[in-house]
């Protein structure tokens, strides 16, 4: 076999051969229009990468090595995998406890604990665990080796929560040495969010939490720096790195002007992006993190440690319809964080969307990691992607864009400024507002939500809470609150050490927040509305769907029809065109464009004589002109804006019930 070679017999391909082949299948159209896409950002994606015009190899250091795009570590996942960390937050302590233990039992090796803010369980829903004190938190948590399990924190009321972390760690007797916690701090994060807060107090407190944790937790981590939430936001993959990378900064110089030097307080830093579903732009964007960071640093003049990465799948993806589709998004994005090299992934369960997830979505959740590594080995291979030429080049650009937006973010005052001005928020609602242009048109399909729905599937039911003894509790407890204005961390932590509950009271910053969306709310929300109309009636809502000539002619084109009609909770009736004594207030016409120009004229004419008072055109047939002319309201397409025209049916329908 010496001197075998696979390829030895072929003369070497060329571009310009390719471009001759591809001449042929698009019969002359331009390729430039025809294959290559642009993501949000203006990257374009070409349908074919060469060696030439890619990056060095050596631009992308070694794995281990500053800048770190190849991975944290020389190893990479290679020797244990990423690390499996399970999100959880119900509402009762004891609840939540209970499924943290199974979900250990079952192989999950950190926890992320969502504590809620205190506040909201006094309304209709808590949005997190209702930890109020130290035993609230030691309930949650029992059982668990803390000097064993990681545990990640996030919530509202983030500086409380640390304290009542440290106070446990205490109360138990850990080895503060061994614990491997990420406090959570995140103030910028919750102003983004919307929770009300004083970001100039909020800021000292993260850097007092960067401080006590640098002095007395050699491994964990104080403060996130969370991407995650902008990009829930409607955010594109250069403005979630911006936004994270700036918001790291911001809590640099908070620690630095608390006196900690800035290469211990980049150790202090946990950073969180989204893994979205669009696998290769997630591994573009996990690496550029790495990259980014790594160069922040050495501008700060420090010696670059690399960044501690926690990749959670993305919110925006996840759908309330036909939730079963949502384990394939989760599945993708989390093989895209492992194939990008995130140190600890969260998959989140598949009912995510509809509330509280059962234990099957729990146990759905966890094994999707334990396939993805025990089936496919993907974390067996360092950096498995990179070399790849398309992977460097869109890595690259995206490290470029997003370095261009954080300096824009550094040049307007930083990221409170920017914040405060709304200038961050108006890039992302702009981003925001495309995408969901692109959903509603279509353009980008939501399978079993935009596109292929399934119009009669049973009701999901997420797990019930009995909200009424966790109320009384938390109002109890925080009737008598300890405030905590004016206090300093470590005050915070003796007071939690005590038991009280604490509350934060205060002069209070005004943002303009950015709500988290999912992508197919739109769609969703139309849905809800026919299963209004359901239940009001009896009866859902349903359009005439006439279709002239023998099926094989028209069965395309009413097929998309009844797919676009679905989307909306809306059901289609067939009608003879020819005897329309049933037809619907709306109607659809559906032919070939033979059959238009024989009978569309005469078969609008009928059906609106018949009481059809709204009609559109499926397809655009030459005679479109005509056929508007004879009283149809326009012609239906790829590309029509599905959303818009589905609002107008809903309303005609009401109107005409």
């Amino acid at each position: 076999m010496d001197g075998f070679s696979l390829a030895g017999d072929f003369a070497p391909a060329t571009r310009a051969q390719w471009l001759e082949l591809v001449a042929k299948v698009l019969n002359g159209a331009d390729p430039g229009k025809r294959l290559v896409r642009a993501t949000r950002d203006g990257l374009e994606i070409h349908p074919l990468y060469l060696r030439e015009g890619a990056p060095h190899p050596d631009a992308a250091g070694w794995p281990g090595a500053s800048p770190f795009l190849r991975g944290a570590t020389a190893t990479g996942t290679a020797l244990g995998g990423w690390e499996i960390r399970q999100r959880h937050a119900h509402p009762d302590p004891a609840a939540a406890s209970r499924a943290i233990r199974e979900d250990l039992d079952g192989g999950v090796q950190a926890i992320l604990l969502r504590i809620d803010t205190g506040l909201t369980v006094l309304g209709e829903a808590a949005d997190g665990c209702c930890i109020v004190d130290l035993d609230d938190l030691d309930e949650a948590l029992a059982g668990v080796d803390l000097g064993e399990v990681p545990v990640a924190l996030e919530g509202g009321r983030w500086g409380i929560n640390a304290s009542l972390m440290v106070a446990l760690l205490r109360r138990r007797g850990t080895d503060p040495g061994r614990v491997r916690v990420e406090l959570g701090a995140d103030p910028l994060g919750a102003a983004v969010r919307g929770f009300a807060l004083d970001l100039e107090r909020g800021m000292r407190r993260a850097a007092e939490i960067v401080a006590f944790a640098d002095a007395h937790l050699a491994q964990a981590t104080a403060v996130r720096a969370d991407g995650h939430v902008y990009h829930a936001g409607g955010a594109s993959e250069a403005q979630e790195l911006a936004a994270a990378l700036a918001g790291a900064v911001a809590y640099l110089r908070a620690a630095e002007a608390l006196g900690v030097p800035l290469g211990r307080a980049a150790t202090r830093i946990a950073f969180r992006l989204a893994a979205d579903a669009d696998v290769f732009l997630t591994v573009a964007k996990l690496r550029a993190a790495r990259w980014l960071w790594a160069r922040v640093q050495q501008a700060c003049g420090i010696v670059p440690a690399p960044m501690r990465l926690h990749a959670l799948t993305a919110t925006r993806i996840y759908a309330r319809r036909d939730p079963w589709n949502n384990l394939v998004r989760g599945t993708l994005a989390a093989l895209a964080a492992g194939l990008g090299g995130a140190d600890a992934i969260t998959v989140l369960p598949f009912d995510h969307a509809l509330g509280l997830p059962d234990p099957l979505a729990r146990r759905l959740a966890r094994n999707t990691h334990h396939i993805l590594q025990a089936e496919t080995g993907i974390h067996r291979v360092i950096d498995p992607l990179g070399g790849a030429w398309f992977v460097d080049d869109l890595t690259r650009g995206l490290a470029q864009r997003a370095w261009s937006l954080f300096q824009a973010i550094e040049s307007g005052g930083g990221m409170v400024a920017m914040l405060r001005r709304g200038t961050i928020q108006d890039w992302v609602v702009a981003t925001r507002d495309a995408r969901l242009r692109d959903v509603a048109t279509r353009r980008e399909p939501i399978i079993g939500v935009g596109d292929f729905p399934l119009l009669d599937e049973p009701p999901w039911q997420p797990e019930p809470v009995d909200a009424t003894a966790l109320r009384a509790r938390v109002e109890a407890k925080l009737a008598t609150a300890t405030d905590t204005v004016g206090l300093r961390f470590e005050e915070l932590v003796a007071l939690s050490e005590e038991g009280r509950a604490l509350r934060f009271r205060g002069t209070l910053d005004t943002f303009t927040p950015l709500p988290p969306i999912r992508v197919g709310q739109e769609f969703e929300a139309l849905r809800d509305r026919a299963e209004r109309s359901l239940a009001e009636r009896g009866v859902r809502p349903a359009v005439s769907l006439a279709c002239l000539g023998p099926s094989a002619e028209h069965a395309a084109r009413a097929s998309f029809a009844g797919n676009l009609l679905a989307a909306g909770g809306i059901a289609t009736l067939p009608v003879d065109p020819r005897a329309p004594e049933s037809v619907r207030p709306v109607a659809f016409l559906c032919g070939s464009d033979a059959a238009y120009a024989a009978d569309g004229v005469a078969a609008i004419a009928g059906l609106t004589a018949a009481g059809c008072r709204r009609l559109w055109v499926v397809g655009r047939p030459p005679n479109a002109a005509a056929l508007e002319a004879a009283g149809a309201e326009g012609c239906i397409v790829a590309g029509t804006d599905a959303v818009a025209l589905l609002e107008t049916i809903h309303e005609v329908l009401d109107q005409t019930s």
